[in-house]
Formats: structure tokens, C-alpha cells, sequence
């Protein structure tokens, strides 16, 4: 089922989801990048998408840890041939008709999601959430642009959204670059926005659960700060304005063609002049 029209969707597959109208956060990303970015990833037909290890792990541990009874019907566990072997293409033709359409997993991989995802279930706040709604696709009208946007949360309850993160490192220091870095404020206030609008219900606390790829695959859990959403939601909306203008004159343009300074980012340079006083 293509979603096209504002409401929330319980039951459509998250390939379905990606092709639907409208804009999301993901989307946000490579539209507040460069339009045209945006416009050759998801508009124009030609992009085709790498293979994305660290995606599908993500889904796997997301899936065994909030709904692991749907992971044979989402999952093919299976040895990936090596690409440059001669007889690659024939036996990947051969385990896509067996996979059926599921994402092709390792023995390997499939074992390391197992353990992340006993790792978060052991969690004493996870295992405390309750029931809830899981991967519900959410779609609205934004009020000031008039864009058509959409949310995929992965778990909320009529009091608190959950997203199951993975990371190379769950320390806070190094969680809140990756948090800035890939946008999860922004689509925390997304998908709050969203449950407001749809729901009626007030919807502000986010909670993120963050489990270490590496073993012993440890877990942090984290709740976004009021400063944190309402920077992801200037974002956002900054975002929906351009996505509709964009949309509306069918006119997605590249980076502007000037000459601008550059320097390295400003926490690189604190980080540089602090160990230039320890070493003096």
C-alpha cells in the first residue's frame, strides 16, 4: 500500500513506505544537503541504492528485540557468496528465489543482531515499556508549508516514542555527534508533530535505546532534551518549506555556484586548542 493521504497506517511494509508522497526524515537529509540531491535519490529514477550493511543490521536487531515472531517473513538467513567469485551472479539468482523477496542475511550477522538484541532485551527500562504501536507509518499535512510529510516511529505508546538505535560507541559524547550527525532530533520532533496532529495526544519525550555493535554489545538509553527537539523541529520545517517550493515549481536546485570559506569544524578546533594547553 503507497501512502498519499494524511493519516496512520498500521499495516504498510516499510518499502511501501519509502515510495509513498510526501517527504521524511531520511529524505530531509539529502534535501537539506542540496535539492538536487534529493531530487536524484528519490525523484528522478536513476539512483540506484548501495548495499547498506549497517541498515539491514539495524533492521534485524530493530526486529528481533521489538517484534522477533515477523523475523523469518522480513529475513533470509543464508552464506553470501563473494562477489568477485565467477559463480557469484548465478548463485545470488538462486538464493533471491529462495529469499523470496526477505532481506538476505548472514549466518554470521544474523548471530551478531541476535546478541545485540539480547543485549537491548535485557535492558531493565526496555523490558519496561510495555505494549504499544510498532512501526506504525504516519503521515500529515504540515500546517505552515503545506508539505506532505511522513514518520515511521518504531515503537510509541500513548505516552512516549521509542527508537532502537545502533552505534559503534553509546557513550554520550560520542552518541550525541552521531545524533546531530544523522538527524535523529530531527526525527524525534517529526515524529512527535506527527502523533500530536494525528493522535490529539500531546507527544514530547523521545527515547532512544542504543546498542553497541561491537560485544559485549552494551546499551545506553537516552531521552532527547526540549532544546534537542525543537532544534530538529526548526529543521524540519525549515526543510518541509523547501521540499514544497521545490515540489511546486518542479525546480530542484545544486549548491550555489560561489567560492566560500571553510574551516574545521569548531569543536574540532576547542579539541585542538585544549590538547595544545595540556601539552604546554
Amino acid at each position: 500500500m503507497i501512502i498519499s493521504q494524511p493519516g496512520i497506517y498500521p499495516d504498510v511494509s516499510n518499502e511501501d513506505y519509502h515510495k509513498s508522497a510526501g517527504i521524511s526524515s531520511s529524505g530531509l537529509s539529502a534535501l537539506l544537503e542540496c535539492p538536487k540531491n534529493y531530487w536524484y535519490k528519490y525523484l528522478s529514477g536513476q539512483y540506484e541504492a548501495p548495499d547498506n550493511k549497517n541498515f539491514a543490521m539495524g533492521t534485524a536487531v530493530h526486529t528481533l528485540s521489538l517484534e522477533p515472531e515477523t523475523f523469518g517473513e522480513r529475513f533470509f538467513i543464508t552464506k553470501i557468496p563473494r562477489k568477485r567469485t565467477k559463480s557469484f551472479e548465478a548463485a545470488m539468482l538462486e538464493i533471491s528465489k529462495l529469499a523470496n523477496d526477505r532481506e538476505l542475511i548472514s549466518p554470521k550477522d544474523y548471530q551478531t543482531a541476535l546478541d545485540m538484541a539480547s543485549a537491548l532485551s535485557s535492558h531493565k527500562f526496555f523490558k519496561s515499556i510495555g505494549n504499544g504501536c510498532i512501526e506504525h507509518s504516519l503521515a500529515w499535512i504540515d500546517e505552515e508549508s503545506g508539505a506532505l510529510l511522513r514518520s515511521r516511529p518504531d515503537f510509541y505508546n500513548d505516552n512516549f516514542v521509542v527508537d532502537v538505535k545502533t552505534s559503534r560507541d553509546v557513550s554520550p559524547s560520542e552518541f550525541a555527534r552521531s545524533m546531530f550527525k544523522f538527524g535523529y532530533h530531527r526525527q524525534a520532533a517529526m515524529a512527535c508533530d506527527g502523533l500530536t496532529k494525528l493522535t490529539g495526544r500531546e507527544y514530547s519525550s523521545v527515547i532512544l535505546f542504543v546498542v553497541s555493535k561491537e560485544p559485549p554489545h552494551l546499551v545506553k538509553s537516552y531521552l532527547i532534551g526540549a532544546e534537542s527537539l525543537e532544534i530538529g523541529r526548526k529543521q524540519y520545517k525549515d526543510g518541509a518549506f523547501v521540499y514544497q517550493e521545490c515540489l511546486v515549481l518542479n525546480n530542484w536546485p545544486g549548491y550555489p555556484e560561489i567560492v566560500e570559506d571553510l574551516e574545521i569544524p569548531k569543536w574540532a578546533i576547542q579539541e585542538y586548542n585544549y590538547r595544545s594547553l595540556l601539552d604546554d
